[in-house]
């Protein structure tokens, strides 16, 4: 039987100018796409970092109340960004404190300031902390546009999150 050249013969696929037309379209469409998820990505990442200091918060508040004695969240530099731990503090002078845990350092694009400058707070055994204290966390990434998030406890010792530290 010969062979016909005709149209049930002809090879299906694209061609090379309908190929590169979809490359474009694709290029173009995640040069649109790219900085939106830039942003997307940096608030998620925020989001982590605040969710992570406010566990850590939380972890805090509930070991002073099952231990009924005095825990303490620290920075373990001398700024929040650079990581924290929760410890039993020393019975006496002589006695060393006790890590129950610790936290890494934030990436250094985050900056962390509590209200009041402070780097330890104390919860007592009934789980309440020294004193008010409120978190600002942002990215210092300006092409991130993202707002900063903030952490309200109250002396009653919950916490919130806050549209703003005032």
């Amino acid at each position: 039987m010969p062979c016909s050249n005709g149209p049930a013969n002809r090879s299906r696929g694209f061609t090379l100018i309908e190929l590169m037309i979809t490359l474009a379209v694709a290029a173009i469409l995640m040069m649109i796409a790219a900085p939106s998820f830039k942003g997307l990505l940096s608030r998620s990442n925020l989001s982590a970092a605040n969710n992570e200091l406010l566990g850590a918060m939380n972890y805090a508040r509930n070991e002073a109340i099952s231990r009924g004695r005095d825990i303490v969240l620290s920075a373990t530099t001398s700024e929040w960004k650079g990581g924290w731990e929760v410890e039993i503090p020393p019975a006496s002078a002589s006695d060393p404190s006790v890590t129950l845990r610790q936290y890494a350092a934030l990436a250094p694009r985050f900056k962390v300031e509590e209200k009041n400058n402070t780097t330890e707070i104390t919860f007592n055994g009934r789980g309440v902390p020294d004193r008010e204290i409120c978190f600002s966390i942002s990215d210092t990434d300006t092409s991130a546009n993202s707002s900063p998030l903030h952490i309200k406890m109250l002396v009653s010792g919950s916490i919130h999150s806050v549209p703003d530290c005032l």
